[in-house]
C-alpha cells in the first residue's frame, strides 16, 4: 500500500472512533442548549402553539425583585465561599 492510502485509512478510522462522541456530544449537550434557547424565546403554556416573544421574557424575567434578590444572594454566597476557601486551605 502506498503511503497516501495508508494515511486516508488511518483517518477514516481515527474519525469512526471519534464520531459516536461527538453523536452523544450533540443529542446530550449541544441539541439542549439550542432547543432551551429557542424555548426561552416563545410564550408557550405547553398546551398550544408557540408564540415568540423575543427577548421580552428576560426584560420580565430582571424585573422581578425575587430573581434578582436569589441571584445577588448566590453571587453573594459564591465569592464568600471562595474567599474562606482560599483563606482556610
Amino acid at each position: 500500500m502506498s503511503k497516501k492510502k495508508t494515511k486516508a485509512k488511518q483517518t477514516i478510522w481515527a474519525l469512526l472512533f471519534i464520531a459516536p462522541f461527538f453523536v452523544l456530544f450533540t443529542v446530550f449537550t449541544i441539541y439542549p442548549i439550542v432547543q432551551g434557547v429557542f424555548v426561552s424565546l416563545n410564550r408557550w403554556t405547553l398546551m398550544g402553539r408557540m408564540k415568540f416573544v423575543g427577548l421580552q421574557n428576560y426584560q420580565r424575567l430582571f424585573r422581578d425583585h425575587f430573581f434578582v434578590d436569589a441571584l445577588w444572594h448566590t453571587s453573594f454566597l459564591s465569592c464568600l465561599s471562595c474567599r474562606l476557601w482560599y483563606c482556610c486551605r
